[in-house]
C-alpha cells in the first residue's frame, strides 16, 4: 500500500509517495493551480500515475487559509460582541505591530493599523456582561440577538463570530448566542464561539482570533469538501489527514472544526521533517530554513523538539493558538529587487509569485529576482529546474538585470546579481539570529538544514555568515514539507483558564481539570481508530511571578504538585532569561493538555554501497560565479550519487526539486539515506554576528 503527503505551496504543489511494501520514495512537482488548488493536487497525481485504489493514507498541507486571509479573501463576516466593545477589534492594543517588510515599533513612520476584518458596520453589540469571576452582571438580552439575526440574513453574511467579555471563565451566553444562531440562520453561515476557539483571558487577542477563525471557515470548508470529493471519486477510500499549525495532522471529520490551526498547515511539515531528519541522522539540535517561492520558513528544534508559540502575529493580527514557532521573511526566489526612495537597493517582500514569476519564467515578469540572480551567475541552469520540465531564458533575466543596474549605478551584472542574493541572505541570517541568539543559544552548536526549492541553493552561504560548521541536506530537500508531514502524529490540544496564585490553588481542581482535557483527548483520538498503546498524555501549565503581564509554559504531571510545579517554572524561567525568582509569588494562568496519537512512520530504505566513479556522477560542467568571480564547476545528478561519495567545492549538485551550491572550501559526503552531510575543509570567510 502507498502513504502519499500533499503540500500546496504558493508555487508549485509537493507529493512524497511512500511504497510501504518496497520502502521507496517518490518525489513530483507540479504548478499550483492558483484558481482551484485541487486541480494541481489531482493533475499531480495523474501525472505520477498514482492509483487512489491502493493508498492507504493521504496527509495533507494547506494553504488555502493562509491565502485568504493574506488576499482577504475570506467570508463575509459579522460580529456580535459585548456591547460597548465593538471597536476594540479594531483599535487592539497600544503596541504597533510589526507589518510585512517593515518593521515594528513605536518609532515605524510607515507603520498603518491593519483594517479589521469585520468592518465597523457588521460589528453588533449585545447587551450582556459577565465579570471577571464569571458572576452574571447584566442578563443576555435574547431578543436584541433576534433581531441581530434578522439582519445577518438580510445582509447574506456567511460567518459570524460571538466575543462576549469574560466569556472564557463563564461561556454560558456565548453558547445560547450560538445555539439561536444556528437554529435560525442557514446552514452553511460559520458560527465561531470566542469561548470554543480560545478559551483564555486577554478579549483583544481573544477576539481577533476567533474572527480570523470565522472569516476563513466557508472557504477552507469548501476546499476540503472538494478535495475529499474528488479524491474518493477518483477511487480513494481512506480518510484524509490534514496538516495544522502546532506540528501534528487531525482527521478529516475535525478539520474544519477550528480553521484558524490551518495558518501554517505547509511550513509546519518542515519543521516535523526537520525533527524526522535529526533522528535519522543523529543530530539533536537543528535550524531548519525552509526558502521557497516567496517566503522563507526558520524554526529552532532543540533536544529534536521544536519551540511551539501560544500567540504569534500573522499579518498585523495576533493568533492566539498552540503553534509552532516558525518566523517567516519575505525572501524566496520569487522576491524581487528593487530601488527605495533613497536609492538603496532592496530584496522582497514584494514577490513574483507563480505568475508572472521569475523574468527568467517568460510569463511576463519584468522585475529582476533571487530565481534570476542565481541564474545569471550560473548556480541555476536554464534546463535545471524539474528537470528540464520548466525551461528559463536567461537573455531575459540578464536584460531585467542590466536595466537594474543602470538604475542603481553598478555596471557589473555579475556583482549585482550576487548583492541580491547576499541581501537575501542576510535577511534570512537576521531571522536565524532572532530565533537563536536572542533567545540564548548559539546558532553554531546547531547544524542547519535547508529545504524547499531554493534552501539548498543558499545553505553554504547563510552558513558562512552565521559562522555554521554543518549542513544536512535532505533527501529531496524540495518535498521536504510533503514528507514530513507524512512524519507526523495526530495531535489534540486543549486549554483550561485558571487565574490564581498558587499559594491559593486548589490542586484537587487543578488535577481535576487535567483530568478532564485528558479524558477528552483519549476519546477523540480513540474516535479516530488510535489504539490506546499509541496515545501519549502531557500535560503544562501557563505560570508568572505575580505582577508580570507575560506567562512561561512549564511542564507538569496529572500528579504534580504544586511545589513541583512552581519549581519548573522557576526551571523554565531559568532557561529563557538566565535567572530566576525564587522567592517570589508564582500565579498560575491556565492549564494545558496534549493528546498525541502515534502513526506509522516512512521508513525509507538504507542505500547500498556501490562503487561508482564520480565522473559517472556528472552531468556536465559551466562557469558558476562565486564570491566576485566565475570558476569552472562540475554539475552532478544527485540521482546518481552513491552512498559515501564526497564531493568537494565548487560544485553544484541538482535534481527535481532543488539545487544544492557547493562553494569553495565546503565539500557533501551521501550518507546512508541519501542526505549530503556538508562540512567546511578549510576556514572561510569570517563570520558574523
Amino acid at each position: 500500500m502507498l502513504a502519499i503527503g500533499i503540500d500546496v505551496g504558493g508555487t508549485f504543489t509537493d507529493f512524497v509517495v511512500f511504497d510501504e511494501d518496497k520502502g521507496q520514495i517518490t518525489v513530483n512537482k507540479y504548478p499550483t493551480s492558483t484558481g482551484d488548488p485541487t486541480d494541481g493536487v489531482m493533475k499531480g497525481l495523474r501525472l505520477m500515475n498514482i492509483d487512489l485504489s491502493q493508498v492507504r493514507r493521504i496527509v495533507h498541507g494547506t494553504t488555502v487559509a493562509t491565502n485568504a486571509t493574506l488576499e482577504r479573501k475570506g467570508a463575509k463576516t459579522a460580529a456580535l460582541i459585548t456591547k460597548g466593545f465593538a471597536d476594540v477589534i479594531e483599535f487592539g492594543m497600544v503596541g504597533r505591530y510589526a507589518g510585512r517588510g517593515y518593521p515594528g515599533g513605536h518609532w515605524n513612520p510607515y507603520w498603518v493599523r491593519p483594517k479589521p476584518f469585520v468592518p465597523r458596520p457588521l460589528r453588533f453589540e449585545v447587551t450582556e456582561r459577565v465579570s471577571p469571576r464569571g458572576n452574571v452582571l447584566t442578563p443576555l438580552d435574547e431578543r436584541q440577538v433576534t433581531d441581530f439575526i434578522h439582519t445577518l440574513r438580510k445582509e447574506e453574511i456567511e460567518a459570524v463570530a460571538v466575543c462576549f467579555l469574560n466569556s472564557y471563565v463563564n461561556p454560558a451566553h456565548e453558547k445560547r448566542v450560538g445555539e439561536l444562531l444556528r437554529k435560525n440562520l442557514p446552514r452553511h453561515v460559520a458560527i465561531s464561539l470566542s469561548a470554543e476557539t480560545v478559551p483564555e483571558f486577554r478579549e483583544f487577542e481573544r477576539w481577533a482570533t476567533t474572527v480570523l477563525n470565522a472569516y476563513v471557515a466557508p472557504c477552507l470548508r469548501e476546499y476540503l469538501k472538494k478535495l475529499s470529493g474528488t479524491l474518493h471519486k477518483a477511487g480513494y477510500r481512506g480518510e484524509i489527514f490534514y496538516m495544522i499549525s502546532s506540528g501534528g495532522i487531525v482527521t478529516e471529520s475535525t478539520a474544519a472544526d477550528y480553521p484558524i490551526r490551518f495558518i501554517l498547515s505547509g511550513p509546519a511539515g518542515g519543521v516535523a521533517g526537520g525533527v524526522f531528519l535529526g533522528e535519522m541522522t543523529g543530530y539533536r539540535d537543528v535550524i531548519t530554513c525552509d526558502m521557497g517561492g516567496t517566503s522563507t520558513d526558520v524554526s529552532l528544534i532543540k533536544n529534536l523538539t521544536p519551540a511551539i508559540a501560544k500567540e504569534r502575529l500573522f499579518e498585523n493580527v495576533p493568533i492566539k493558538t498552540p503553534q509552532l514557532d516558525i518566523a517567516t521573511i519575505g525572501a524566496g526566489g520569487g522576491s524581487q529587487a528593487w530601488v527605495d526612495g533613497e536609492g538603496a537597493l532592496k530584496v522582497g517582500p514584494q514577490s513574483a509569485g507563480a505568475v508572472p514569476g521569475p523574468v527568467a519564467y517568460g510569463k511576463g515578469g519584468t522585475a529582476i529576482t533571487v530565481t534570476d540572480a542565481n541564474l545569471i551567475l550560473g548556480r541555476l541552469a536554464s534546463d535545471s529546474l524539474l528537470k528540464g520540465r520548466m525551461k528559463l531564458d536567461r537573455d531575459l533575466a540578464v536584460k531585467a538585470i542590466e536595466s537594474l543596474s543602470r538604475t542603481v549605478k553598478v555596471p557589473d551584472i555579475y556583482q549585482l546579481a550576487e548583492g541580491i542574493i547576499n541581501i537575501a541572505v542576510t535577511k534570512m541570517c537576521g531571522v536565524v539570529r532572532t530565533l537563536s541568539i536572542e533567545r540564548g543559544y548559539d546558532p553554531r552548536d546547531f547544524v542547519l538544514v535547508p529545504m524547499g526549492g531554493a534552501g539548498p541553493m543558499h545553505a553554504v552561504a547563510i552558513a558562512e555568515e552565521l559562522g555554521l560548521t554543518s549542513i544536512v541536506v535532505p533527501n529531496n530537500p524540495g518535498n521536504s514539507c510533503a514528507f514530513g508531514i507524512l512524519t507526523s502524529d495526530l495531535k489534540h490540544d486543549y486549554v483550561r483558564p485558571y487565574v490564581v496564585q498558587t499559594q491559593k490553588a486548589d490542586i484537587r481542581k487543578i488535577r481535576s481539570l487535567f483530568k478532564e482535557m485528558a479524558d477528552q483527548g483519549v476519546r477523540a483520538l480513540r474516535e479516530e481508530g488510535v489504539p490506546s498503546d499509541r496515545i501519549a498524555i502531557s500535560y503544562s501549565a501557563d505560570m508568572r511571578y505575580a505582577g508580570q503581564l507575560w506567562e512561561l509554559n512549564a511542564p507538569a504531571r496529572l500528579g504534580s504538585k504544586i511545589a513541583e510545579m512552581e519549581k519548573s517554572f522557576h526551571q523554565q524561567y531559568y532557561k529563557a532569561y538566565g535567572y530566576s525568582r525564587e522567592n517570589m509569588e508564582v500565579e498560575l494562568v491556565c492549564l494545558r493538555v496534549l493528546a498525541s496519537g502515534r502513526v506509522d512512520k516512512p521508513t525509507p530504505n538504507r542505500l547500498k554501497p556501490e562503487r561508482r566513479p564520480l565522473a559517472k556522477m556528472k552531468k556536465g560542467q559551466r562557469q558558476v560565479y562565486f564570491r566576485g568571480r566565475f570558476m569552472d564547476t562540475p554539475i552532478y545528478d544527485r540521482d546518481l550519487v552513491t552512498r559515501d561519495t564526497i564531493i568537494t567545492g565548487p560544485a553544484v549538485v541538482e535534481e527535481l526539486g532543488a539545487t544544492t551550491v557547493l562553494f569553495p572550501g565546503w565539500r557533501a559526503k551521501c550518507d546512508a539515506y541519501g542526505n549530503l552531510i556538508v562540512t567546511r575543509t578549510r576556514a572561510t570567510r569570517k563570520a558574523t554576528k
